[in-house]
C-alpha cells in the first residue's frame, strides 16, 4: 500500500508524529505526578511509547496501514492492558471476581510491555525475511462471473443452515454453554454452515469492490445480504458476530481497491461501541430459552421490545458514557492476566502446553467427538483453579500473554509471543502481499482473531485454522490463483 513520497512530505510526516508522541508524554507525566498510583501510570506511558512506535515509524515513513495486523495489535494490547489499568485502578469498588487487582498490576504493566516488545521483534524480523523472498504482484484477471456464482453460492448454504438453526432453536446462542452439551453434533454441524452466510456475504462484497461491472453483486450485497447478516447476528447474541460484517468488507476495499482512511475506519468503530454493545449486552439479559423456544414472530418482538426497554430509559448522555463503560469493562485483559500472574505456579501449576496442545482435539468435527468439548472443559481449568468460577459458569479469557505465561514461565511467554508476532506477519504478506482476491477475502476473515490478544489460543486459533481451510477450498471452487513469483532459484 506503500507509496513514493516527496522527501520534504515525508519530513514534515516525522517531525508530526514525533511531536505529537512527545506531547502525549508529557501530558501524561503531568498526569502520572498528581496520580494516587504514580508507578502504575508511569508503566502505562511506557506501555503507550512501545506500542506507538512503529505506528510512529511507519507514519512518519510513509507506509502507515491501519489494517496490517500489528496496527490493531498494538492499539489492542494498550487497550487491554494500559487503558484498562487506569479504568480499574478508578473503579476499585465495583464488583470483579476473586482477584485483588492493586496486588500486582505493576508487574502484570511490566510483563505486558515485554510481551509486545517480544512480539514486535518477530513480526519485524519476520518481516524483512518474507519480503526478500515473495515478489509482490498486482490482482490477477479473475473469471468474475464464477466467483459471482460461488458467492451467491456459499451464502445460500449459510442462509439455509441459518434459517433451520433458528427453527430448533440452536442459533441462540450468550456463550458457548448455551449450544454445546444441549444439542447433538448434527445440530452443531448446522450451527457452523450458518456462518458460510457470512462467507458468502464477504465474498460478494469483495467482488463488488473489485469486479469491473458488479451492479448486480452491489444491489444483492448492501440491498439484502447485510440486512440479513445484521439481523442474524442480533438474533445470535455475541457481539462478536458483527465484527466480520462490518470491519471485512472494509479491508476487502482497502486492499483490493484504495486504501481507506483512518477516519472511515472510525465509522463501523463507533457503531461497534455506541450501538452493538449496549444493545446485544440489553438483549443478553434476555431470556434464551423462551428465545429457543417461541415462534420467529414471537420471539423477535420479544427481542426488540426487550432491548427497547433497557435502552429507551437512559438519557443522551448516560447512554453514551454506559455503551464506553461497556467496551471498556470488555476490553480488559490486565484482571485476568494479573490474576494469573499472582496465582502461577502456586496455586496452579505451570501447563506445559497442555492447554494449547488440545487445540488439535477441536479441530475434530463435533459430529464425528461430540464429547470434544467435555475434554476441553476438563483441560482449560484457570476459570475455576485462578478465579474460582465454577465449570460452566462462563469462559475467562486470560490473554495471550498470560496464557503463555501460564504455560511456560516468563521465558516462555517471551518466546511464544515472538514467535506469535513472525506468524502474524507472516500471514499477512502472503495473504495481502500479491493481492490476491482470495488472499485478501481470508485476510479480512481471519483478521481480528489475529489482532486481538485476548482469543485464548486453543479454542480460537483451532477455529481460525477451520476457517482458513474452509475459505482456501471455496476459493480453489470459484479459480483463485495463488502463485507467487520468488526471488532467487
Amino acid at each position: 500500500m506503500s507509496v513514493t513520497q516527496p522527501k520534504a512530505t515525508l519530513q514534515h510526516r516525522q517531525y508530526t508524529a514525533i511531536s505529537l508522541l512527545a506531547a502525549c508524554v508529557f501530558v501524561w507525566n503531568a498526569v502520572t505526578v498528581t496520580s494516587s498510583w504514580p508507578l502504575a501510570y508511569f508503566l502505562v506511558c511506557i506501555l503507550f511509547v512501545v506500542a506507538v512506535f512503529p505506528l510512529v515509524c511507519t507514519y512518519a515513513d510513509g507506509r502507515f496501514d491501519f489494517f496490517e495486523p500489528i496496527t490493531g495489535i498494538c492499539v489492542l494490547y494498550f487497550i487491554y492492558f494500559g487503558v484498562a489499568s487506569i479504568y480499574n485502578l478508578n473503579t476499585l469498588s465495583k464488583v470483579r471476581l476473586t482477584i485483588n487487582i492493586e496486588d500486582g498490576l505493576e508487574v502484570a504493566l511490566v510483563y505486558a510491555v515485554l510481551a509486545l516488545v517480544s512480539l514486535q521483534a518477530g513480526y519485524h524480523l519476520v518481516g524483512k525475511w518474507a519480503r526478500s523472498v515473495l515478489v509482490h504482484e498486482p490482482i490477477q484477471g479473475e473469471g468474475w462471473n464464477r466467483i459471482f456464482r460461488v458467492s451467491a453460492g456459499v451464502y445460500a448454504i449459510g442462509l439455509g443452515a441459518r434459517v433451520y438453526g433458528v427453527s430448533q432453536g440452536f442459533h441462540i446462542r450468550f456463550a458457548a454453554s448455551d449450544i454445546y452439551g444441549q444439542f447433538s453434533g448434527i445440530h452443531i454441524l448446522y450451527d457452523y454452515l450458518g456462518f458460510f452466510s457470512t462467507f458468502g456475504f464477504i465474498l460478494m462484497a469483495a467482488y463488488s469492490f473489485m469486479a469491473p461491472r458488479p451492479l448486480g453483486g452491489r444491489v444483492l450485497i448492501w440491498g439484502v445480504m447485510l440486512p440479513i447478516e445484521l439481523f442474524f447476528a442480533f438474533l445470535g447474541g455475541p457481539k462478536e458476530y458483527f465484527v466480520p460484517i462490518l470491519i471485512a468488507p472494509l479491508i476487502c476495499y482497502h486492499y483490493g481497491r484504495r486504501a481507506v482512511p483512518v477516519y472511515k475506519f472510525l465509522i463501523p468503530l463507533s457503531v461497534m461501541a455506541l450501538i452493538v454493545f449496549p444493545v446485544m449486552t440489553s438483549y443478553r439479559s434476555l431470556d434464551p430459552r423462551y428465545l429457543r423456544s417461541a415462534a420467529l414472530m414471537d420471539a423477535v418482538p420479544y427481542a426488540i421490545s426487550g432491548v427497547w426497554e433497557v435502552v429507551s430509559e437512559k438519557g443522551l448522555l448516560e447512554y453514551l458514557r454506559w455503551s464506553l463503560e461497556l467496551v471498556v469493562e470488555r476490553l480488559d485483559g490486565i484482571y485476568t492476566f494479573t490474576g494469573v500472574l499472582l496465582n502461577v505456579p502456586s496455586p496452579m501449576e505451570y501447563q506445559w502446553g497442555k492447554t494449547i496442545i488440545v487445540g488439535f482435539a477441536l479441530l475434530v468435527p463435533t459430529v464425528i467427538w461430540e464429547g470434544k468439548y467435555d475434554y476441553y472443559v476438563a483441560t482449560i481449568t484457570w476459570g475455576e483453579r485462578i478465579f474460582g468460577v465454577p465449570v460452566g459458569g462462563g469462559g475467562i479469557s486470560i490473554t495471550q500473554p498470560g496464557e503463555m505465561f501460564l504455560n511456560f514461565g516468563i521465558f516462555g511467554m517471551l518466546l511464544g509471543m515472538f514467535l506469535l508476532g513472525g506468524a502474524y506477519r507472516l500471514i499477512h504478506h502472503w495473504l495481502v502481499g500479491s493481492r490476491y482476491f482470495f488472499g485478501i477475502v481470508i485476510y479480512a476473515i481471519l483478521w481480528m482473531t489475529l489482532v486481538n490478544p485476548e482469543y485464548p489460543l486453543a479454542a480460537y486459533y483451532s477455529n481460525a485454522v477451520k476457517q482458513a481451510a474452509l475459505l482456501f477450498l471455496i476459493s480453489k471452487i470459484g479459480g483463485a490463483r495463488w502463485r507467487r513469483k520468488r526471488i532467487g532459484p
